[in-house]
C-alpha cells in the first residue's frame, strides 16, 4: 500500500527534477507545502484523519535521510509510536484506491498521445519463508536463482516524464495450492494463480480504464515471446516494440 503513494512522487515537479538521493531535513522541510498539496488528492483513500497523517509521516520518512527506512526509525523520527505505524502499514486497506488516484492524476496532468507503457519486473531477495509469494525463483536483482518475491510493474513514459502507474505481486502457483500458506498469509479464496503475462494485461486494462492514454508498449523477451500476450496488447489498441531473443 505505501509503495503506491511513493511510486506517484514523481508527479511532484520538485522531486522529478532533483536527484534520487534522500533529502536532508532542511530540504524536506522546504518541500512541506508542496508535499502536503501532493498528498491532498489521496485523502479520500483513508477512513480517518489519523490514518491520513500516518501515511504522510511514512512518506516523509522514506524521502528523508534515515540510514534505515524501516517502520521503527521512521515512527520514532516522526514522533509516532512504532506499533501504531506498523499496524497502519500492515492492516490499512486502501491500495486500489491509491493506485486509481495516481492514474487519474497522470491522465489529467500528463496526457501525451504517444505515451509509452513499459512492462517490467522487480525481484526482492528474502531470507525467510513467510513473505507472501516468496520462493526460490529467478531474482533479476541478483542475476541468479535465489529466494525472492517478484512484482510486475507498468510505467507510464511521456517525453521527459515517467512514473509507475500500477504494480502487482506475482503469487507463484505453489502458494495458491498450499492451504496452510494461504491461511498463514490471509490470502483470500478469490485469489488464484496468474502468470506474469496475465498480470501485465490486467495492469494495462486497469490503467486504460482509469483514462490513461497509451499508444505504445515495450517489454523484454519474456513478454515478446508470447503471441497470446501480444494479441491482448493489440486488442487494447496498442502498438508494441518488444525484445525477442534469437538463439
Amino acid at each position: 500500500m505505501a509503495s503506491v503513494m511513493l511510486m506517484g512522487l514523481r508527479l511532484l515537479p520538485q522531486l522529478r527534477q532533483g536527484s534520487e538521493e534522500p533529502l536532508d531535513k532542511s530540504t524536506l522541510a522546504g518541500l512541506k507545502d508542496q508535499l502536503d498539496d501532493y498528498l491532498k488528492p489521496f485523502a479520500d483513500c483513508f477512513r480517518s484523519k489519523p490514518s491520513e497523517a500516518h501515511m504522510a509521516a511514512y512518506v516523509r520518512g522514506q524521502l528523508g535521510a534515515l540510514g534505515s527506512k524501516a517502520i521503527e526509525p521512521i515512527a520514532l523520527e516522526q514522533g509516532i509510536k512504532p506499533r501504531t505505524l506498523q499496524q497502519f502499514i500492515s492492516c490499512h486497506q486502501c491500495e486500489a484506491a491509491m493506485r486509481t488516484t495516481v492514474r487519474q492524476i497522470v491522465a489529467r496532468d500528463h496526457f501525451d498521445p504517444n505515451a509509452i507503457a513499459v512492462i517490467d519486473e522487480t525481484s526482492f531477495e528474502k531470507k525467510g519463508k513467510k513473505t507472501v509469494g516468496v520462493q526460490r525463483q529467478w531474482c533479476g536483482h541478483l542475476g541468479k536463482m535465489d529466494n525472492c518475491v517478484q512484482t510486475v510493474h507498468l510505467t507510464y513514459v511521456a517525453r521527459d516524464f515517467a512514473t509507475i502507474v500500477d504494480s502487482d505481486l506475482y503469487l507463484p502457483e505453489s502458494w495458491t495450492k498450499d492451504k496452510a500458506l494461504r491461511r498463514m498469509a490471509r490470502i483470500p479464496a478469490s485469489v488464484t494463480f496468474r502468470t506474469k503475462l496475465e498480470i501485465a494485461v490486467e495492469l494495462l486494462e486497469r490503467t486504460k480504464k482509469d483514462g490513461v492514454s497509451l499508444r505504445w508498449l515495450t517489454a523484454d523477451e519474456y513478454y515478446g515471446h508470447s503471441s497470446a500476450f501480444l494479441a491482448r496488447v493489440e486488442a487494447l489498441g496498442l502498438h508494441y516494440v518488444v525484445e525477442v531473443l534469437v538463439l
